[in-house]
Protein backbone atom coordinates (compact mmCIF):
# COMPACT_ATOMS: atom_id res chain seq x y z
CA UNK A 1 0.00 0.00 0.00
CA UNK A 2 1.14 3.56 -0.84
CA UNK A 3 0.13 6.77 -0.47
CA UNK A 4 0.68 9.15 -3.35
CA UNK A 5 3.02 12.07 -2.38
CA UNK A 6 0.51 15.61 -1.30
CA UNK A 7 0.93 18.62 -3.73
CA UNK A 8 3.55 21.17 -2.66
CA UNK A 9 2.39 23.62 -0.78
CA UNK A 10 2.41 27.41 -1.34
CA UNK A 11 3.92 27.89 2.13
CA UNK A 12 6.95 30.66 2.28
CA UNK A 13 10.48 29.41 3.95
CA UNK A 14 9.90 30.91 7.47
CA UNK A 15 12.50 30.58 10.45
CA UNK A 16 9.88 29.68 12.62
CA UNK A 17 9.85 26.31 11.52
CA UNK A 18 7.59 25.64 8.51
CA UNK A 19 10.92 25.46 6.11
CA UNK A 20 11.51 22.69 4.02
CA UNK A 21 9.72 20.50 1.97
CA UNK A 22 6.19 19.18 2.69
CA UNK A 23 7.05 15.73 3.35
CA UNK A 24 9.86 17.18 5.44
CA UNK A 25 7.59 18.90 7.60
CA UNK A 26 5.08 16.16 7.94
CA UNK A 27 8.13 14.03 9.88
CA UNK A 28 8.28 16.89 12.43
CA UNK A 29 5.86 16.59 15.57
CA UNK A 30 5.07 18.84 18.61
CA UNK A 31 4.26 17.69 22.47
CA UNK A 32 2.98 19.53 25.19
CA UNK A 33 2.19 17.52 28.23
CA UNK A 34 0.03 18.24 31.59
CA UNK A 35 2.02 16.74 34.50
CA UNK A 36 -0.21 13.62 34.87
CA UNK A 37 -0.02 11.70 31.82
CA UNK A 38 -2.29 13.26 29.20
CA UNK A 39 -1.00 15.23 26.13
CA UNK A 40 -1.69 17.31 22.67
CA UNK A 41 0.49 16.60 20.17
CA UNK A 42 0.55 17.26 16.43
CA UNK A 43 2.62 18.22 13.51
CA UNK A 44 3.33 21.69 12.80
CA UNK A 45 1.63 21.72 9.51
CA UNK A 46 -1.51 20.23 11.46
CA UNK A 47 -1.97 17.44 9.78
CA UNK A 48 -2.14 14.63 11.69
CA UNK A 49 -0.15 11.42 11.18
CA UNK A 50 0.01 9.20 13.93
CA UNK A 51 -3.38 7.95 15.84
CA UNK A 52 -1.68 9.80 18.56
CA UNK A 53 -2.03 13.14 17.37
CA UNK A 54 -5.11 15.19 18.89
CA UNK A 55 -6.16 18.00 21.10
CA UNK A 56 -6.61 16.57 24.52
CA UNK A 57 -5.65 12.91 25.61
CA UNK A 58 -6.57 12.14 29.02
CA UNK A 59 -5.49 10.04 31.55
CA UNK A 60 -8.48 8.20 33.05
CA UNK A 61 -5.96 6.47 35.71
CA UNK A 62 -2.73 8.70 35.81
CA UNK A 63 -0.34 8.15 33.79
CA UNK A 64 -2.42 5.04 32.48
CA UNK A 65 -5.73 3.96 30.50
CA UNK A 66 -5.21 7.34 28.23
CA UNK A 67 -8.26 8.13 26.04
CA UNK A 68 -8.51 10.25 22.65
CA UNK A 69 -10.75 13.12 24.07
CA UNK A 70 -10.43 15.54 21.26
CA UNK A 71 -8.67 14.81 17.92
CA UNK A 72 -8.94 18.05 16.09
CA UNK A 73 -11.35 21.08 15.77
CA UNK A 74 -12.16 21.83 12.34
CA UNK A 75 -11.71 25.80 12.37
CA UNK A 76 -13.96 27.47 9.40
CA UNK A 77 -13.59 31.04 8.78
CA UNK A 78 -16.41 33.29 6.25
CA UNK A 79 -15.33 36.52 5.61
CA UNK A 80 -17.87 38.45 3.66
CA UNK A 81 -19.27 35.57 2.28
CA UNK A 82 -15.54 34.00 1.37
CA UNK A 83 -15.05 30.57 3.14
CA UNK A 84 -11.43 29.42 4.33
CA UNK A 85 -11.00 26.23 6.32
CA UNK A 86 -7.95 25.96 8.06
CA UNK A 87 -7.29 22.41 9.41
CA UNK A 88 -6.17 19.69 6.98
CA UNK A 89 -6.51 16.19 7.36
CA UNK A 90 -4.77 13.14 5.46
CA UNK A 91 -7.13 11.18 3.39
CA UNK A 92 -6.28 8.43 -0.06
CA UNK A 93 -4.41 10.47 -2.42
CA UNK A 94 -5.72 13.58 -0.80
CA UNK A 95 -5.25 16.54 2.06
CA UNK A 96 -8.22 18.03 2.63
CA UNK A 97 -9.19 21.09 3.80
CA UNK A 98 -5.64 22.51 2.56
CA UNK A 99 -5.69 24.71 5.67
CA UNK A 100 -1.81 24.22 5.87
CA UNK A 101 -1.60 26.37 2.48
CA UNK A 102 -2.71 29.33 5.00
CA UNK A 103 -0.38 29.07 7.65
CA UNK A 104 2.49 31.07 8.45
CA UNK A 105 4.01 30.51 11.50
CA UNK A 106 4.53 27.87 14.27
CA UNK A 107 6.33 27.65 17.47
CA UNK A 108 5.23 25.53 20.78
CA UNK A 109 6.64 25.70 24.62
CA UNK A 110 6.62 22.56 26.53
CA UNK A 111 6.50 25.43 29.74
CA UNK A 112 6.05 22.76 32.85
CA UNK A 113 3.58 25.37 34.03
CA UNK A 114 1.60 26.52 31.22
CA UNK A 115 2.52 24.44 28.23
CA UNK A 116 1.38 25.70 24.39
CA UNK A 117 1.40 25.38 21.12
CA UNK A 118 0.91 28.57 18.64
CA UNK A 119 -0.33 28.40 14.55
CA UNK A 120 -0.90 31.67 12.63
CA UNK A 121 -2.77 32.01 9.47
CA UNK A 122 -3.37 34.48 7.12
CA UNK A 123 -5.89 34.32 3.84
CA UNK A 124 -5.80 38.14 2.07
CA UNK A 125 -6.72 40.48 4.41
CA UNK A 126 -7.67 37.80 7.20
CA UNK A 127 -5.13 36.68 10.34
CA UNK A 128 -5.85 33.91 12.57
CA UNK A 129 -3.95 33.24 15.69
CA UNK A 130 -4.66 30.00 17.77
CA UNK A 131 -3.17 29.29 20.66
CA UNK A 132 -3.60 25.83 21.98
CA UNK A 133 -3.03 25.35 25.88
CA UNK A 134 -3.10 22.48 28.33
CA UNK A 135 -3.54 23.32 32.32
CA UNK A 136 -1.39 21.46 34.48
CA UNK A 137 -2.51 18.61 36.47
CA UNK A 138 -5.87 19.15 34.76
CA UNK A 139 -6.88 17.05 31.56
CA UNK A 140 -8.41 19.87 29.99
CA UNK A 141 -7.27 21.95 26.96
CA UNK A 142 -7.86 25.63 26.08
CA UNK A 143 -7.88 26.81 22.26
CA UNK A 144 -7.79 30.63 21.76
CA UNK A 145 -8.27 32.29 18.80
CA UNK A 146 -8.14 35.91 17.61
CA UNK A 147 -9.75 36.63 14.26
CA UNK A 148 -8.65 39.75 12.75
CA UNK A 149 -10.48 41.69 9.62
CA UNK A 150 -10.61 44.48 7.44
CA UNK A 151 -12.80 46.92 9.24
CA UNK A 152 -16.63 46.82 8.52
CA UNK A 153 -16.18 43.06 7.69
CA UNK A 154 -18.81 40.55 7.90
CA UNK A 155 -17.36 37.33 9.60
CA UNK A 156 -18.07 34.01 10.89
CA UNK A 157 -16.26 31.98 12.60
CA UNK A 158 -17.37 27.83 13.24
CA UNK A 159 -15.51 25.38 15.09
CA UNK A 160 -16.08 21.41 14.48
CA UNK A 161 -14.84 19.54 17.00
CA UNK A 162 -13.81 16.15 16.19
CA UNK A 163 -14.73 14.05 19.36
CA UNK A 164 -13.30 9.90 18.58
CA UNK A 165 -13.58 9.51 22.46
CA UNK A 166 -11.15 5.84 22.17
CA UNK A 167 -8.30 4.38 23.52
CA UNK A 168 -4.93 6.66 22.46
CA UNK A 169 -3.80 3.21 21.01
CA UNK A 170 -7.22 2.54 18.97
CA UNK A 171 -9.34 4.50 16.40
CA UNK A 172 -12.63 4.77 16.09
CA UNK A 173 -15.31 3.19 13.66
CA UNK A 174 -18.62 4.30 12.91
CA UNK A 175 -21.52 2.56 14.70
CA UNK A 176 -25.26 2.72 15.08
CA UNK A 177 -26.63 5.80 17.08
CA UNK A 178 -23.35 7.52 17.48
CA UNK A 179 -22.02 9.15 21.38
CA UNK A 180 -24.66 10.70 23.65
CA UNK A 181 -24.54 14.26 23.31
CA UNK A 182 -26.22 16.34 25.69
CA UNK A 183 -26.34 20.58 26.27
CA UNK A 184 -26.23 21.54 30.06
CA UNK A 185 -26.61 25.62 30.07
CA UNK A 186 -23.76 26.94 28.31
CA UNK A 187 -21.63 23.83 28.20
CA UNK A 188 -22.01 20.52 25.87
CA UNK A 189 -20.90 17.41 27.09
CA UNK A 190 -20.20 14.14 24.69
CA UNK A 191 -19.92 10.72 26.55
CA UNK A 192 -18.52 7.53 24.79
CA UNK A 193 -21.34 5.18 26.76
CA UNK A 194 -23.11 5.74 29.68
CA UNK A 195 -21.06 5.61 32.88
CA UNK A 196 -18.03 6.27 30.37
CA UNK A 197 -15.71 8.90 29.57
CA UNK A 198 -16.94 12.27 29.27
CA UNK A 199 -15.90 15.84 26.58
CA UNK A 200 -17.47 18.97 28.02
CA UNK A 201 -16.75 21.81 25.73
CA UNK A 202 -17.66 25.36 26.36
CA UNK A 203 -17.18 28.31 24.13
CA UNK A 204 -16.82 32.01 25.24
CA UNK A 205 -16.13 35.41 23.32
CA UNK A 206 -13.97 37.92 24.63
CA UNK A 207 -14.16 40.81 22.69
CA UNK A 208 -18.06 41.31 23.94
CA UNK A 209 -19.87 40.14 20.81
CA UNK A 210 -22.59 37.75 20.73
CA UNK A 211 -21.96 34.73 22.32
CA UNK A 212 -21.52 31.71 20.84
CA UNK A 213 -23.73 29.69 19.82
CA UNK A 214 -23.96 25.56 19.92
CA UNK A 215 -25.38 23.53 16.85
CA UNK A 216 -25.76 19.92 17.10
CA UNK A 217 -25.09 18.20 13.77
CA UNK A 218 -23.48 15.23 13.93
CA UNK A 219 -21.69 13.34 11.40
CA UNK A 220 -19.11 10.87 10.19
CA UNK A 221 -15.94 11.15 8.35
CA UNK A 222 -14.66 8.44 6.97
CA UNK A 223 -10.74 7.22 5.71
CA UNK A 224 -8.65 9.54 7.68
CA UNK A 225 -5.08 7.92 6.97
CA UNK A 226 -1.97 8.37 9.58
CA UNK A 227 0.87 7.78 7.84
CA UNK A 228 3.69 7.38 10.11
CA UNK A 229 0.90 4.22 11.35
CA UNK A 230 1.66 2.80 8.16
CA UNK A 231 5.37 3.45 8.03
CA UNK A 232 5.05 1.34 11.70
CA UNK A 233 3.16 -1.45 10.50
CA UNK A 234 -0.27 -0.42 12.46
CA UNK A 235 -3.66 -0.14 11.34
CA UNK A 236 -3.13 3.31 9.60
CA UNK A 237 -7.40 4.22 8.67
CA UNK A 238 -10.00 5.41 10.98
Amino acid sequence: MAIAPAPEPTLPATPDGLAGDFQARLTREWLLTNGRGGFASGTPLGIPTRRYHGLLVAAARPPLERWMMLSAVLERVTLDGQTHELASFEFDNAIHPQGYRYLTAFEADNDPQGPWARFEYRADALRVVKCVRLVRDRDEVLLNYRVEAPGGSEVLFELLPFVPLRDFHGTTRQFPGGFPVHAQGDAVMVEAYPGGPRLWMTAERADGGPPAEFVHQPDWWYGFVYRTELHRGFGDRE
